[in-house]
């Protein structure tokens, strides 16, 4: 995914697309995910030090652009603490980078919201076509008209959403 990309993508397709970060994949180098975290007590030199590293890391990782986007969405990073590293970026570059793409993060967050809305109409239809399609089963064998609306419906709906979330067709 590339940055235009991400920056592009709603949440949930970024969310989805974390599973393959390199701090998803415990190795001798991130054990665990409280390695891309500043300690408690740790020194300046030796969480720069530290930090480096895992910008290493993340360069490498395949998902960096839609890490780095969501935690430019959630909000990471502070002005005075340099206390993380996600999506290649440190604490207070996160913040910097935030402050500068503040009216884009804002429209993201939006879209984001309406987007969860949206599936949630979404899911409430699905449900609904559903019980329809099941109710008009079971009272005949023969399926119905009803039936076969519903079953249609439920595939437009479902082929309309994939596409208003970027999924691209089956190979």
């Amino acid at each position: 995914m590339t940055v235009q990309e991400a920056q592009n993508a709603r949440r949930p397709q970024l969310q989805a697309e974390l599973g393959a970060a390199a701090c998803a994949q415990p190795t001798r180098y991130t054990p665990d995910p409280d390695a891309w975290f500043r300690r408690d007590g740790e020194s300046k030199d030796k969480w720069r030090t530290r930090r480096a590293a895992l910008l290493e890391i993340c360069e490498r990782c395949p998902v960096r652009a839609a890490c780095h986007e969501l935690a430019l969405r959630d909000g990471e990073g502070e002005a005075r603490w340099d206390d993380r590293v996600r999506g290649g970026a440190h604490g207070t570059q996160l913040y910097r980078e935030r402050l500068d793409q503040e009216q884009r993060l804002i429209e993201a967050r939006q879209a984001d919201a309406a987007s969860g809305r949206e599936r949630a109409t979404y899911l409430a239809e699905v449900q609904r076509l559903h019980t329809a399609a099941r109710t008009m089963r079971d009272r005949t064998l023969a399926c119905s008209p009803s039936a076969h609306w519903a079953s249609a419906e439920l595939g437009i709906l479902h082929q309309a959403r994939r596409t208003a979330t970027g999924w691209r067709a089956a190979a």
